[in-house]
């Protein structure tokens, strides 16, 4: 994982310190359950149920790419100290698996999830002379974006739409309502 540390003392003038690191991971996970038969301790052979009982299958092959920096200013002057601070994550998350694309109906890879997160922080720090008294004021902000597609929410997406759609089903719905509002007020009448 490419790594880069820089620590400065004294950085453009005296007493000013720089602290920064950037981390880059990039991350390839592979998942592979295509067996058809699993083999007991005993010897007995059954056949497999992939993922799920419906003989799912798995062969996955996922790219994650993260971006991760660290960066930190300090400067202190006498019993005063002053500090800022970043921390900044960038994450993209790339999905993709052939077998899930034939028994879901969709490319999982049209799926992906991305985050980006920064947080800078200001602080002063006052000490005494002899430390014994201690005040320090600190200022944040935080910043979140953050784009997840879980598979499952568009299959069953997909699904409420196909049945909203026809005409046969929002009449079923119609006549449930109707069946549900009707036993509401026989019971509240008793």
């Amino acid at each position: 994982m490419p790594t880069l540390n820089m620590e400065k003392k004294n950085f453009i003038f005296k007493d000013l310190e720089l602290k920064n690191t950037l981390v880059v991971p990039i991350i390839r996970s592979n998942m592979t359950d295509t067996a058809t038969t699993r083999t007991q301790w005993n010897g007995t052979v059954t056949p497999a149920n992939g993922e799920t009982e419906d003989n799912l299958f798995n062969e996955s092959h996922d790219r994650q790419f993260e971006l991760r920096n660290k960066f930190n200013l300090k400067y202190t002057l006498g019993r005063h100290t002053f500090n800022l601070n970043d921390q900044f994550v960038f994450s993209d998350y790339r999905p993709k698996d052939d077998h899930m694309n034939e028994y879901l109906g969709f490319d999982p890879a049209h799926f992906p999830a991305k985050m980006t997160s920064n947080n800078i922080g200001l602080s002063y720090l006052f000490a005494s002379s002899n430390n014994r008294f201690q005040n320090s004021l600190t200022i944040s902000i935080y910043y979140l974006k953050s784009k997840i597609y879980r598979t499952s929410d568009a299959l069953s997406k997909d699904k409420t739409e196909k049945r909203i759609r026809s005409p046969t089903d929002q009449r079923e719905q119609k006549r449930i309502m109707a069946l549900a509002k009707g036993l509401a007020m026989n019971c509240g009448k008793v």
